[in-house]
């Protein structure tokens, strides 16, 4: 985010007027300069109010009516700011926001009208900004020229869901407080050990510039086990001051870009109200120049007073910045240009290549048909046909089916287990060879059946509905096509009676397969194990040996328990168990199948979320939690796999919001290990959530 402009009306020292950057060829200053005052204090409040928006403006600590003129009815601002595409915005329509806000005599803050935005001067279009939760959306950093730091009280755990507002506080509240620097330089040292390349990169900036600007010994910052505290405590109380803005600085850009080589690099918007205040006069100028080198890519706004705004060296006030650039997306899409006549095919959901998809695109192929795919997307004109296949029965797959019908009309047919589990293509269409070429990421993979059906009759499944009995669908080398590679769909290929026949062809022919929808391990036997450790079994994509099966209840343990040392797997293979849940098991049952399988040498769990077939039985979830639920959590928290926790926090998710829903208080040590490693930032707007689900309970 760089900003543009701001209009304001009725601030109490201020009255009615425009603040505005120069744009010259696309470029902006990088850095702006306003003599100190009471008017340019205000002025910096109003810019820090007009790009934070009203969600976490009104968290501010500070009386609001200071800024409003007393004759007023209230403070009107209106504000515009120019969009990086994939941080500010995810719409490629627009480079410039804008945002309006009113403060009120009583000290609310609210969105002004959107048709009551017309003082802006850009003639330009623009979309509302957004003000979402995300650290990394529209960054802003404020800071007045008084502020106190935390001493072992700072908060790196983002519990809190408006930590933004710790960005921009010390402009309002000189009792705000920055980052603990003993701790955060300490956090930011053994991040940058492990080679953690965000930390590692922020480090080294802040050691060079350290090292040139202030003369730090800054040589041991990386070694082991450094005592920040001790090597802090011996600077001199102005060196420390100067430090305590530039560690703040740090610390809100890793915590926004965790994920990045160079978070000191992304833009935003850094306004500093009297910083000479922070520092020594004699040292003012050298702050200057680190704050520039450390975020190169920032725009910044000072107060100062007159005599020292002279001594802002020209290189700095000569510097500018580009204005985000990029493609009007939807212009794009307007100029694809698609055949005049063509059948659409449309993969609704799924992840995997859609194999009826591919066998109606042989079909219309053989008809010397133009085909075009899409995945989830339309094309409301062209089209003399369309298919859709839809698999799951979801509401956003349902949303999508329900747009499609919308734009495409009559001319479009849906079909899959998503919507009706009866309706299967015409014989003649399903004996057709698919069309590999509709999905060239397969590349030398095939897929497709041997058999379809099965024996069992679990109510949650739709197998037995929609395939019936097992039975035999094709031949193994007719399926293969020449190629090596297998996705296999069958639903239990072990439960035919010809099993062992077409497990010894597959290793005869040194086929490798994915057995992509798991196999029965009830149904292993010594020959049949044997057979299967021969046979290269891989995931989709074969990049590594891997064994599917499931286990959605704890039953027959030991006979599972049996049934898997005839595998005689190691610790060193790849054994995934799909494990549904939010069904009809408990949390002590699902406890215990997790347990028993963190007990099984290189098995690992992959969890799948019950989800009804149409009209099939609703979850049953009325006795999830008994009288130990706390001390069952413990246990669940504790048992950890060696691979795939992160889809293991789906399920802790999934429990910690039915434990809200149930007890109506949050389960902390469940939020903690969810967030634990991952998404560490969104751990806040997370409590926040659930505490609201608390409350409605």
């Amino acid at each position: 985010m760089y900003f543009v402009e701001l209009f304001y009306k009725n601030a109490k020292f201020n009255g009615t007027g425009k603040v505005k950057v120069s744009i010259r060829n696309g470029k902006i200053p990088k850095w702006t300069t306003f003599i100190s005052g009471r008017q340019s204090e205000e002025s910096m409040r109003l810019l820090t109010l007009g790009l934070t928006g009203v969600k976490y403006s009104s968290k501010l600590r500070f009386e609001k009516q200071q800024l409003l003129k007393v004759s007023g009815p209230f403070l009107h601002m209106e504000t515009l700011i120019a969009c990086h595409k994939g941080i500010d915005s995810q719409d490629d329509r627009y480079k410039f926001a804008d945002s309006a806000i009113r403060v009120y005599p009583e000290g609310d803050i609210r969105k002004a009208p959107g048709d009551e935005i017309h003082h802006l001067s850009m003639a330009a279009a623009y979309s509302k900004m957004v003000e979402s939760a995300k650290l990394n959306r529209h960054f802003l950093l404020a800071y007045g020229p008084r502020f106190d730091f935390h001493r072992g009280t700072d908060d790196f755990d983002f519990n809190d869901p408006f930590m933004r507002v710790n960005r921009i506080q010390t402009m309002f509240d000189s009792n705000a407080r920055l980052t603990d620097p003993t701790a955060f330089l300490s956090i930011l040292a053994h991040r940058a050990k492990y080679k953690r390349v965000g930390p590692l990169h922020t480090m080294e900036r802040l050691c060079a510039l350290g090292h040139t600007w202030l003369q730090l010994n800054t040589s041991a910052w990386m070694i082991k086990h450094h005592d920040f505290e001790k090597q802090l405590s011996l600077l001199p109380a102005w060196k420390v001051r100067m430090l305590l803005p530039l560690l703040d600085i740090c610390r809100h850009l890793v915590d926004a870009f965790p994920k990045t080589h160079c978070p000191l690099d992304f833009p935003g918007v850094l306004l500093l109200h009297r910083p000479d205040l922070f520092c020594t006069e004699g040292r003012f100028v050298d702050w200057l120049h680190i704050v520039d080198a450390l975020v190169p890519n920032f725009q910044i706004f000072i107060t100062l007073p007159e005599r020292l705004k002279q001594r802002v060296p020209s290189r700095l006030i000569a510097k500018r910045l580009e204005l985000p650039e990029w493609e009007n997306k939807v212009e794009k899409k307007a100029s694809l240009r698609m055949p005049s006549r063509f059948v659409l095919l449309v993969q609704v959901d799924g992840h995997l290549p859609n194999l009826a998809l591919m066998k109606l695109s042989r079909r219309f192929k053989k008809s010397r048909k133009k085909v075009v795919l899409t995945r989830r997307g339309d094309f409301s004109k062209g089209p003399e046909a369309a298919f859709a296949s839809c698999i799951f029965n979801l509401e956003a797959s349902l949303n999508r089916v329900a747009r499609l019908r919308k734009n495409l009309g009559g001319i479009l047919e849906v079909g899959g287990s998503g919507v009706d589990i009866s309706m299967k293509l015409e014989k003649q269409i399903e004996e057709l060879d698919p069309d590999y070429d509709l999905y060239p990421e397969l590349g030398d993979r095939a897929i497709g059946f041997i058999t379809r059906g099965c024996p069992n009759k679990c109510a949650f499944c739709i197998v037995p509905q929609k395939e019936g009995k097992v039975h035999q669908v094709r031949e193994l080398d007719s399926l293969l096509q020449k190629r090596k590679k297998l996705i296999l769909l069958d639903d239990n290929i072990l439960s035919h009676p010809k099993a062992d026949t077409f497990l010894e062809q597959m290793y005869s022919r040194k086929v490798r397969v994915n057995f992509t929808q798991t196999l029965d391990l009830r149904l292993i036997d010594k020959y049949r194990a044997r057979l299967l450790r021969r046979i290269q079994c891989e995931n989709t994509r074969f990049t590594r040996k891997n064994y599917y099966f499931s286990l959605n209840n704890d039953k027959n343990l030991s006979l599972i328990a049996k049934k898997y040392s005839l595998m005689n797997f190691t610790s060193q293979d790849n054994v995934e168990f799909i494990c549904m849940y939010g069904y009809n098991t408990t949390l002590d049952q699902d406890v215990r199948r997790f347990a028993f399988l963190r007990s099984l040498p290189g098995a690992y769990v992959f969890v799948q979320q019950y989800r009804p077939i149409k009209g099939g039985p609703p979850a049953n979830m009325a006795d999830f939690f008994d009288d130990k639920a706390d001390e069952r959590i413990d246990e669940l928290i504790g048992i950890c796999f060696p691979q795939n926790m992160r889809n293991v926090e789906n399920y802790y998710r999934w429990v910690s919001g039915l434990y809200v829903e149930t007890f109506g208080k949050l389960h902390m040590n469940l939020v903690d290990t969810i967030f634990r490693y991952n998404n560490r930032h969104r751990k806040g707007v997370y409590i926040a959530s659930l505490s609201e689900t608390g409350k409605r309970t």
